[in-house]
């Protein structure tokens, strides 16, 4: 179920991934302009800029200092975030 407090201020979303936890930090209105600029880069770009500006150790630093660091994630773990970081995109839309 939707966490509509969550999703209005902003709380970033706990994700696990082998053992690890990550914060993803929730998109906001700013973050759904940068990323359609992202995208006319390219969708590998855009999808690696999605993980730069949004993923975050559980000190709420950035995972990746830009979307060519994020590029170097491995495949599996930016699979799984890409699948999360949409569902968040879209989150609250229901």
């Amino acid at each position: 179920m939707t966490n509509l407090r969550a999703i209005l201020t902003l709380e970033p979303a706990v994700f696990e991934w082998k053992g690890q936890t990550l914060l993803l930090r929730r998109p906001n209105l700013i973050d759904l302009v940068s990323a359609t600029e992202a995208n006319q880069k390219g969708p590998g770009y855009g999808r690696a800029w999605a993980i730069a500006a949004h993923v975050m150790d559980d000190q709420r630093r950035p995972l990746f200092e830009s979307p060519e660091a994020a590029m170097q994630c491995p495949l599996g773990l930016a699979l799984a975030l890409q699948e999360r970081l949409e569902f968040l995109y879209s989150e609250g839309s229901d």
